[in-house]
């Protein structure tokens, strides 16, 4: 006869030795953890799937070829940053962190203090791929200050509330502008009208005042004009020979008188004719001398 031997299996002990060596291989095959850093810090925003991950991250480039950007939590505070890491398994159940280690070097760990099985939104699986942490987005809303859908759906609406705010007072302004722009050219129109109308007087004003002083030398000239005129009809009435009352005969002799070669203005002294007077006078001079007597010389 034969006896079985039963073995019992402990699968309280199990449960607790199988994470330990999955932790223990994950150590094992994950990349070494040097030049890892934190590209963005205060991250307010997670992805929620794997296109707008790529679409965040699609201008963000790590320096190592082989890192990942992945989101992890603050080590201290209740905050999300974004950093350039190499792959690695989590495992455990919990949120991924990053840390400094006692070499200072940047390291990604799992957060002990924030467990993510049994959240509401995107719980934990056992063990996942660092670079997928976003796919919990329920870790960084819970322990990391990323606000929950709820809250994104009310950002949303009062953002959406204050763009149509914007635009109305964008509208409002645009209409303000085009009012005083359209006041400003009526201004315009205005002063250039009145300027006009101005100019237009001025020059008006300026040819009355031309006429005027035209008409008025006008009026000067012919009063001087007139003057002279009166003047020489004056002197000439005044002349008993030049006159209109003249002596007809007097003025015939004179206009022979003028017009005589001999006896004219201009005649000649030496051909001029003598009188017969003057010839007495000469003869009567002469005869004169004659009677007187000798004059004795001593």
């Amino acid at each position: 006869e034969m006896k079985t031997s039963m073995v019992r299996v402990n699968w309280k002990g199990v449960s607790i030795v199988i994470p330990l060596v999955w932790y223990a291989i994950a150590l094992t095959v994950s990349s070494p953890q040097l030049n890892q850093y934190i590209v963005q810090e205060n991250v307010t925003y997670i992805p929620i799937n794997h296109e707008e991950y790529m679409k965040i991250t699609k201008d963000i480039k790590c320096k190592d070829p082989n890192h990942k950007l992945t989101y992890v939590l603050d080590r201290v505070s209740n905050r999300t940053h974004l950093g350039c890491f190499y792959e690695k398994i989590v495992i455990g159940r919990y949120c991924p962190e990053f840390n400094i280690d006692k070499s200072n070097r940047t390291i990604l760990q799992p957060k002990y203090s924030a467990p993510c099985g049994n959240l509401d939104i995107t719980p934990c699986d056992f063990a996942y791929n660092s670079s997928e942490s976003f796919k919990m987005f329920g870790c960084f809303i819970v322990y990391g200050g990323i606000p929950s859908l709820m809250q994104r759906g009310q950002e949303v609406e009062n953002f959406t509330k204050k763009e149509l705010i914007l635009r109305k007072l964008i509208e409002s302004l645009k209409k303000t502008v085009e009012e005083r722009d359209e006041k400003i050219t009526n201004q315009y129109v205005v002063i250039g009208v009145v300027v006009t109308f101005l100019i237009i007087i001025l020059v008006i004003l300026a040819f009355i005042l031309f006429h005027k002083y035209f008409m008025h030398k006008n009026r000067e000239n012919i009063a001087s004009y007139s003057c002279n005129q009166f003047k020489e009809r004056k002197r000439n009435e005044d002349d008993p020979l030049n006159g209109p009352f003249e002596n007809t005969r007097a003025k015939e002799e004179r206009q022979s008188n003028e017009n005589d070669p001999l006896n004219g203005p201009f005649e000649n002294i030496r051909t001029a004719p003598r009188s017969d007077i003057q010839d007495n006078v000469e003869i009567e001079g002469e005869n004169d001398l004659e009677d007187q007597p000798p004059v004795s010389v001593n």
